[in-house]
């Protein structure tokens, strides 16, 4: 999406990438807060479901793929 941090609040309330699928959220937690949706089962199946249907936290940047100024780490670090 263009935001510098992709934390974990910007992920799951407010990147535009996944308003598509934050209904899934929003069914364990109506207003999205962190300590329902990682505190809870219901909350974690939440996030489960939205982790399998999107690729939200992976080290590639899903919304620009062909991005060649991504760096990841090396194996040593």
């Amino acid at each position: 999406c263009g935001e510098p941090f992709q934390t974990r609040e910007h992920v799951i309330a407010s990147c535009p990438i996944y308003e598509s699928k934050r209904d899934i959220l929003h069914s364990a937690s109506e207003d999205l807060v962190i300590t329902d949706l990682l505190g809870t089962e219901k909350g974690i199946e939440a996030l489960i479901e939205l982790l399998n249907e999107t690729d939200a936290f992976k080290k590639l940047n899903r919304a620009n793929p062909n991005r060649t100024d991504l760096q990841l780490p090396s194996p040593s670090e």
